[in-house]
C-alpha cells in the first residue's frame, strides 16, 4: 500500500493508506517540496498551506481592491501574514535513472522513459518534469500558501489586506471572482458547456470525480466504484471519466458507472473529448506493460460507437489532446531512460501526417489546440519552462512567456492562451493574447496559490490554494 498526503478541509494533513494506483501518468506537474520526476511526468500538486484562515481561498486572489480581500483598511485583525506554509517549490535534478527515486512520501507513480513508481503527490510533493531524466530531487524551500498573521494592512487611505494591492493587473483582467467549491486535491480540470470535472480523492483514498455546474453545484461521481485513479474529459455538454476500476480500464459518461469503450480490460492511459468522440493511448494489453515495450496507438471513438486508430503503435505517446480539427500530444523516439518528448500534431481525418510542433533537443509536453494554434510548455533547462506555440496553417513559432521560471498547463481558446507560471515563487495565472503583439501578462497573482488554469466561453476557471483551503474558482474576462 502507498500513503498519500491530503489536504483536509480543516486545514490540516492527513496521510491515508489507498489502493496502488497502476501506473497511471500524473497529469499535472506544480513545483512542490520534493522536487520533480524528469521529462516524463511530475507530481500533481503544488504547496496547499497548512496554517491561516484569513479571507478563505479567495482571500489570497489579489483583486486589486482599496481593502483587499481578506484585510481590513484599518486597524481590522484577519488580514494575511507572510509566513510560508508547507509545499513549496524543489529544484530538478538533471541525472537519469532507470527507475527513479521518490520524492517525499505519497504519491502516485510517474510514467515514461525514466519515470518513477512513488514519484509525485499531493499537497506538496512531487513537482515538475525536468529536462533529463527521472532523478527527483530531494528538499525544495518552502513556499506555496501564506499563512495569516495578526492583524489586517493598516492605515489612511484604505491599504489592502490579504487580497492584495490595489491597481493591480489582475483587477484590470478579471472581475466576478467566484468560489465555486471546496477541493481536496489540485488536480487538471476538464471543462464543459455546462461545468466542470476533475479527479478527487475520497478519505478512504478511493479516486472519485467531483463534477461542478457553474452555479457551484457539487456532484460527486463513482464513489462506490473503487476506482484508484481518473482522468476526466470533456466536450460540450458531454463529460467522461477513463477509470482504473480494479484490473478494468472502463471509460464512463456523464457518471453513469457504464462502459462505453467496449473494452474494459484492454490498459488505456489519457482521454480528450470534442464534439466528434473521444480518443486516449490504447495498449493491446490486459495490464499495465513494462516500460521498455510500452508501446501504444491512440484510438478515436465516437459517440455513436465507431473507432478508429490516429497512429500506429510504433512509439510510446502521452497526453492527447483534441480541437475540433487537431490532435496533438507527446511521442517518445524510444523507451529508453532520459529520452525527450517532442510534441507532434495532425488533423483528425483519415490517413493524417503527423508533424513536429517545432523540433527540440529539449523536452515538451502538456499540449493543447484550437483552431489553427498548438501550445505547449518546452524545458531548455532544468530549472526553467517556456510556453511555446505554432500556427499549423502558417508555420510561424512563437515563444509566449519568459524562459526564466518554472511554468506549466498551458490552455487555449480562440487566440488566447493562459498557463500557470511560478516565476515569482508561488503560483500565478499568465495570458497571452495571440491577435494583438502586447505580449504576456499576469490575470491572476496574491498570496494564494494559483493551479491549473482553463478558459470557459467567457473567461476562466482554476485552482486557489490559500489560507490552509483549496477551492475551485471561476472569473470572467473584465474587458
Amino acid at each position: 500500500m502507498m500513503s498519500r498526503t491530503l489536504h483536509a478541509s480543516a486545514g490540516l494533513f492527513a496521510a491515508v493508506a489507498v489502493m496502488a494506483v497502476p501506473a497511471c501518468h500524473r497529469q499535472l506537474s506544480v513545483k512542490g517540496a520534493g522536487g520533480d520526476s524528469g521529462e516524463i511526468d511530475g507530481g500533481e500538486t503544488g504547496p496547499t498551506a497548512s496554517g491561516g484562515t484569513s479571507g478563505g481561498v479567495l482571500g489570497g486572489i489579489d483583486q486589486g481592491s482599496a481593502a483587499g480581500s481578506g484585510g481590513d483598511t484599518a486597524t481590522g485583525s484577519g488580514g494575511g501574514g507572510d509566513a510560508t506554509a508547507s509545499g513549496g517549490a524543489g529544484n530538478i535534478a538533471p541525472t537519469v535513472s532507470t527507475g527513479g527515486a521518490p520524492a517525499s512520501s505519497g504519491g502516485g507513480p510517474g510514467h515514461g522513459p525514466g519515470a518513477m513508481n512513488g514519484g509525485g503527490g499531493r499537497t506538496g510533493s512531487g513537482g515538475a518534469p525536468g529536462s533529463t531524466g527521472g532523478v527527483m530531487s530531494s528538499g525544495g524551500a518552502a513556499g506555496g500558501g501564506l499563512a495569516s498573521a495578526s492583524g489586517g494592512a493598516s492605515g489612511a487611505g484604505g491599504r489592502p489586506g490579504s487580497g492584495g494591492s490595489s491597481g493591480s493587473a489582475s483587477a484590470a483582467a478579471i472581475k466576478n471572482v467566484q468560489m465555486l467549491a471546496t477541493l481536496t486535491d489540485i488536480e487538471p480540470l476538464a471543462v464543459g458547456t455546462n461545468g466542470v470535472s476533475l479527479l478527487q480523492y475520497a478519505a478512504s483514498g478511493e479516486a472519485i470525480v467531483l463534477y461542478v455546474d457553474w452555479s457551484g453545484t457539487s456532484t460527486t461521481w463513482y464513489r462506490n466504484s473503487r476506482a484508484s485513479y481518473a482522468y476526466p474529459a470533456a466536450s460540450g455538454v458531454r463529460q467522461v471519466d477513463l477509470l482504473y476500476v480494479n484490473a478494468g480500464y472502463e471509460i464512463d459518461e456523464d457518471g453513469k458507472a457504464q462502459d462505453v469503450s467496449g473494452t474494459v480490460t484492454t490498459y488505456k492511459e489519457y482521454l480528450t473529448a470534442n464534439s466528434q468522440g473521444f480518443a486516449w493511448v490504447n495498449f493491446e494489453t490486459t495490464g499495465s506493460p513494462p516500460m521498455t515495450s510500452k508501446l501504444g496507438s491512440i484510438v478515436l471513438q465516437s459517440w455513436t460507437g465507431s473507432r478508429s486508430s490516429l497512429t500506429d503503435a510504433s512509439r510510446y505517446r502521452s497526453r492527447p489532446q483534441m480541437s475540433e480539427s487537431l490532435i496533438a500530444y507527446v511521442e517518445y523516439a524510444s523507451t529508453a531512460p532520459g529520452t525527450v518528448g517532442q510534441v507532434r500534431f495532425q488533423a483528425l481525418g483519415p490517413g493524417a501526417v503527423a508533424s513536429p510542433a517545432a523540433a527540440s533537443a529539449y523536452h515538451q509536453d502538456r499540449p493543447a489546440t484550437d483552431g489553427d494554434w498548438v501550445v505547449w510548455e518546452e524545458y531548455p533547462t532544468s530549472t526553467d519552462a517556456v510556453i511555446r506555440a505554432r500556427n499549423v496553417t502558417t508555420g510561424e513559432v512563437r515563444t509566449l512567456s519568459a524562459s526564466v521560471g518554472f511554468r506549466t498547463s498551458p490552455d487555449i481558446k480562440g487566440n488566447l492562451v493562459v498557463w500557470q507560471d511560478e516565476r515569482s515563487g508561488s503560483g500565478e495565472i499568465y495570458m497571452n493574447d495571440l491577435g494583438t503583439t502586447a505580449g504576456e501578462r499576469v490575470v491572476v497573482s496574491g498570496k494564494g496559490y494559483s493551479a491549473a488554469p482553463r478558459l470557459t466561453a467567457d473567461g476562466l476557471v482554476w485552482i486557489e490554494s490559500y489560507g490552509g483551503s483549496t477551492g475551485l474558482v471561476k472569473a470572467s474576462w473584465a474587458y
